[in-house]
């Protein structure tokens, strides 16, 4: 016995289970008609003359017997399933948990697959783009993020449709311009309060709380000593052409980095790079000057950046409507740490620029375990901006993004420059789609199984499982996915 039995042999009893509710049900991948669709067309067929009337009960009647049946089969499926795991899967993979604790197993499961380097195979989880209410004020959005510990889309992701709206605002009173205050639900119930919009600096929260813009617009008055705490947005204070609070790694001020006055997107002024059609501009900010870095020292200040928990980063840009070549990118950097292409805020200029037109562009970054103590928030061009062209950033953000925990999503709003707008009636707000498609079976019936509410198999709960799932599983769990 081994691993390559518990997959195989719970594989093929989730799809005898998943056969049977087809059966009943349909579904996409059904190519018959269910017993309810064979009931729904008896009963809308079986009324021509008096013989069909007659015939109708008897018709019904099998059906529904049959349906019956079909049902009761269902857990009776669910009852092989859990003694393939009783006698295979405790003893494979050295379970601790009591034979009857399906939650402990999931925990023994997850963990025996993650030290053994194995996966089952995935569920596709897909985030619909946010829709604006339709009278909305601000003209800022909400980023949603479904990644797990892994990286991978986390696997409990329940298909479900979720509101956020704002709940206090800079007009009614209670809060600051850019930093209003949202309520998101979802539609099989709860909601996450409190969520702030991330532009307004603010430090992190505990736990699974959000937080504001760790990006500021100038030092402490001593430089690193952890009294980092201006509020105000980048990029609004400049020296000599000089960012406040920034360092140009990359170009001099005055040729090639600049303060612009005049077109700008928040503010009184914006962060301006001029092309030579060579250099790389970049220009950085170190994370002990980071607004909320504590002091750790008489000189030296604590990043205060949390291990493992997701960021959301980037900023608005635009170009002088006639640039040719440039690709400018936003991310973390640090020691040991490189950031992907989805941890990075990026805009080709050379592909469909934006022209005159302020666009939001954004990434999320997943801090690692171990964090660096030389992270900084890095803005850079990565391919060379056209000669005597233009850029032009504003509104630059890196900020802890909030946890639901109980949805396994991770939520941030972005502000505009356009405030958003409470309402008692009609508030500012958004509105998305999750879809899991459950093609992993392993996930979808330990979903099932762990949860008390299943009985419509539409209401799940984020049991905390990050099983290790990739797009091809291991060998041994090769029937971890619907056929």
């Amino acid at each position: 016995m081994g691993l390559a039995e518990i997959g195989n042999e719970l594989g093929l009893g989730i799809r005898i289970r998943q056969v049977i509710e087809l059966c009943i049900n349909g579904g996409a991948s059904a190519t018959i008609d269910s017993i309810t669709q064979l009931i729904s067309e008896a009963d809308a067929t079986m009324d021509a003359d008096a013989t069909s009337k007659r015939m109708h009960p008897s018709v019904i009647g099998f059906l529904n017997n049959l349906r019956n049946i079909l049902i009761g089969q269902l857990a009776q499926a669910d009852r092989l399933c859990y003694a393939l795991l009783k006698n295979r899967g405790w003893a494979d993979i050295n379970s601790t948990a009591a034979e009857n604790d399906i939650r402990g197993f999931v925990g023994d499961f997850t963990r025996y697959l993650r030290d053994n380097t194995k996966a089952v195979l995935e569920c596709s989880i897909t985030t619909g783009s946010a829709s604006a209410g339709g009278t909305n004020t601000g003209d800022g959005t909400v980023k949603v993020d479904v990644l797990d510990t892994w990286n991978l889309d986390n696997q409990a992701i329940q298909s479900e449709d979720f509101e956020i709206a704002c709940t206090a605002d800079s007009y009614t009173g209670g809060t600051n311009e850019q930093q209003e205050t949202f309520v998101c639900q979802g539609s099989f119930g709860g909601k996450l309060s409190g969520i702030k919009n991330c532009l307004y600096p603010a430090s992190d929260g505990s736990g699974n709380t959000g937080g504001g813009n760790r990006l500021q617009n100038e030092d402490a008055s001593t430089p690193g000593n952890g009294d980092n705490a201006d509020v105000v947005i980048p990029f609004e204070h400049f020296t000599s052409d000089t960012p406040d609070g920034w360092t140009i790694d990359t170009g001099a001020a005055s040729t090639d980095v600049f303060e612009e006055t005049t077109i700008k997107y928040l503010g009184s002024g914006c962060l301006e790079f001029t092309g030579d059609g060579a250099t790389l501009i970049e220009i950085s900010q170190d994370a002990h000057d980071f607004y909320g870095a504590t002091a750790g020292g008489s000189t030296t200040a604590t990043q205060d950046l949390e291990p493992l928990a997701h960021y959301i980063l980037g900023g608005y840009m635009r170009d002088d409507t006639s640039i040719t070549a440039g690709v400018v990118d936003m991310y973390m950097d640090g020691t040991g740490y490189t950031a992907g292409a989805s941890e990075k805020a990026t805009k080709d200029f050379s592909s469909s620029p934006p022209g005159a037109t302020w666009t939001l562009y954004t990434g999320v970054c997943k801090m690692p375990k171990s964090v660096p103590s030389d992270m900084k928030f890095v803005i850079k061009c990565s391919t060379a901006i056209s000669n005597t062209h233009k850029v032009y950033i504003d509104g630059v953000f890196f900020a802890k993004m909030w946890h639901w925990e109980a949805k396994g999503l991770n939520l941030a709003m972005v502000g505009g420059d356009a405030p958003f707008v409470y309402d008692e009636q009609d508030p500012d707000r958004f509105y998305w789609t999750m879809t899991n498609d459950w093609a992993g079976l392993f996930q979808e019936w330990f979903a099932r199984r762990t949860d008390i509410r299943d009985i419509t198999r539409l209401k799940y709960n984020d049991i905390g499982m990050a099983v290790r799932n990739a797009a091809s599983a291991s060998a041994e769990l090769a029937e971890s996915k619907a056929q």
